[in-house]
């Protein structure tokens, strides 16, 4: 009975070691509180200002004094283009869809429960943060200096939410969030450098389309890129454990 209850007990104390040992991410209440607290807060203020802020009047888009920094001049240069727009949107929806392709990975399947809450934390601070930003600086898009644009399209409120950039953002944080949960669970793999380039390439590629169409400032876009791209990585980096981290 002695020998059978010590058999048991190493047994199960090697199964307890390969659990833990494969877990490579766990909830962590003093990380994703202040996380919940934060994105609550500014989609909050988000909603509220967008309620109180307005778009310009006839009379201040005919008005509009030009005042771009030379940095990001370029964009006043750029073709208010539909087509372009619609790629770029296009390019949003795929990068959003790029976090489900983890779950080819037999890896990420079996941390499910980790991975899925960690993208929805990575997507809804992404988002309240961008939305809140955009509505406390109120700048306006390229496009309000262009002859061609209708007026009404210059009086929308969204005429005035041009920093920074939400598709750049939210694709940088989907693309890099995908690239470094991937690499996590797979150290030492070959495709792991064509998994960070793709997710480099992705949301450069977006944001071009934003500047190209002009509907941004690059300015607008690269700090886009760095606040996705940070989040992105971040997120589950510090939700890593200490024994499965890799």
């Amino acid at each position: 009975m002695r020998r059978i209850l010590s058999m048991f007990v190493m047994a199960s104390a090697i199964l307890w070691m390969s659990i833990a040992e494969a877990q490579t991410y766990k909830f962590k209440p003093a990380l994703d509180i202040p996380i919940g607290v934060i994105t609550i807060g500014a989609g909050t203020t988000a909603l509220v200002k967008q309620k109180r802020n307005q778009g310009f009047t006839e009379l201040e888009v005919n008005s509009l004094a030009y005042d771009v920094n030379k940095f990001d001049r370029s964009s006043i240069n750029r073709s208010y283009n539909k087509k372009i727009h619609l790629w770029s949107d296009i390019g949003l929806v795929a990068s959003v869809a790029t976090p489900a392709l983890l779950f080819i990975d037999k890896k990420a399947r079996n941390e499910f429960k980790y991975i899925a809450p960690m993208w929805a934390e990575t997507f809804a601070l992404t988002y309240a943060l961008t939305g809140m930003t955009k509505e406390l600086v109120r700048r306006n898009r390229p496009y309000v200096y262009y002859d061609d644009v209708p007026l009404e399209t210059k009086m929308a409120k969204d005429a005035r939410a041009s920093f920074f950039s939400g598709h750049t953002s939210m694709t940088a944080a989907s693309a890099f969030f995908t690239a470094k949960v991937y690499t996590d669970l797979n150290p030492g793999n070959k495709w792991n450098p064509a998994v960070w380039t793709g997710a480099a390439v992705l949301p450069l590629t977006v944001g071009l389309l934003r500047y190209g169409g002009g509907k941004h400032y690059l300015t607008d876009i690269l700090t886009g890129y760095v606040v996705g791209a940070a989040i992105g990585i971040l997120v589950p980096h510090l939700h890593k454990t200490t024994l499965g981290a890799r």
